[in-house]
C-alpha cells in the first residue's frame, strides 16, 4: 500500500514539474513575441536572475528555434510565427 502511495506521489510531482516547465516555455515565448525581438544575452540575464542555468537556457532556446516559434540572427532572438 505504501509503495502505491509513493508511486502516486512521484507521478503527481512529475505532472507538477511538467506543467511548470510548459509555463516557463510559454512565458519566455510570450516575452519574445511581445518584444518582437530581443538580444539572447538580455533574455538569458533575466532568466539567470530567476535561477535559470546556462544549460537550461540553451535547451529552452534550442526548443523554441527547432519548433519554429523563434529564429536566431547573430545574437538576437526574433519572433517567427
Amino acid at each position: 500500500m505504501n509503495i502505491t502511495l509513493e508511486g502516486q506521489a512521484k507521478t503527481e510531482m512529475a505532472k507538477i514539474r511538467a506543467h511548470a516547465a510548459i509555463e516557463i516555455v510559454r512565458s519566455v515565448a510570450d516575452a519574445i513575441k511581445d518584444a518582437g525581438r530581443i538580444p539572447a544575452g538580455t533574455l538569458y540575464a533575466g532568466l539567470m536572475a530567476q535561477g535559470c542555468t546556462l544549460g537550461q537556457y540553451e535547451q529552452l532556446e534550442a526548443m523554441l528555434i527547432r519548433s519554429g516559434v523563434i529564429r536566431k540572427s547573430n545574437d538576437e532572438l526574433i519572433w517567427n510565427v
